[in-house]
């Protein structure tokens, strides 16, 4: 029973990830059903916290907060980007690890 049920929920999980489009993030690094080693390398409860989020998407900025205001995808702009720099960027994980100013100086 235990085996079967276990089975089930990977299948679920795998499909979930698959159509979700909010998972796109996720599905972009995370492949296979299984602990993560960050898991048990950062030590610090609140980073560990802050990076779990960020992996599944549930954080404030503009590409999850605009879902929810019915925002198009294109226009979930950063608005440090938009303010300092004129520049019409998508506020996603990327953008927040990658490119943006604000992000970089915190």
């Amino acid at each position: 029973i235990i085996k079967s049920f276990k089975k089930h929920f990977r299948d679920v999980w795998e499909s979930n990830i698959n159509i979700s489009t909010k998972l796109s993030y996720y599905r972009s690094f995370k492949s296979s059903f299984m602990k993560e080693p960050y898991l048990d390398l950062v030590d610090n409860c609140k980073d560990r916290h802050n990076l779990t989020r960020l992996r599944i998407s549930a954080h404030h900025l503009e590409i999850e907060r605009g879902r929810y205001r019915n925002v198009p995808k294109d226009k979930r702009i950063c608005p440090w980007c938009k303010l300092c720099l004129g520049s019409d960027i998508i506020e996603n994980e990327h953008h927040l690890l990658n490119e943006c100013d604000l992000y970089a100086t915190n």
